[in-house]
This record gives structure tokens, sequence and C-alpha cells, in this order.
């Protein structure tokens, strides 16, 4: 679904810093805020953020994120 929304290739890698550069540089300010606080705190989050598409078009797009704590309770990995 990445892949339509931010209108990339399939040939993009979808990494951390690879979607960091996609979003707007505010977006991705708090985005790295709320992923340093959810591995800190173990907690979930959204966030709503608006996104110019390669079309020109305006979107609203809404992140959410959850932790995969492990049996020493340290997060895995994160699904969103």
């Amino acid at each position: 679904e990445m892949y339509n929304i931010y209108e990339v290739s399939r040939d993009f890698v979808p990494t951390y810093d690879s979607y960091l550069e996609l979003l707007p540089e505010q977006a991705s300010l708090e985005l790295k805020e709320l992923l340093r606080k959810m591995m800190l705190n173990k907690a979930s989050f959204e966030m709503e953020f608006e996104y110019h598409n390669l079309m020109g078009e305006d979107k609203i797009l809404k992140a959410i994120a959850t932790p995969e704590i492990d049996s020493e309770g340290e997060v895995k990995r994160i699904i969103g």
C-alpha cells in the first residue's frame, strides 16, 4: 500500500531513513520524536500529517505504530 500512497516505484526499499525522506520535514521530525518515545515507553502512537503527492495533490495521512515486545520486555519490531 505504501507504494500507492506515496507514488514510489516498486524498486523503492522501505527503510526507516528512506521513509522519513518521503515525509515533509516537520512530519519527519515529529515522527522521529514519537518513535523515540515509543521505544522508551513501549506504547503505540498515532499521528496525522499533510503530504503533497507527486501530482501536487494534498493528502492527509495517518500513521499508526504498535511496538511488538519480546519476552525480555524490549521492542522487537514496530508494526504499522
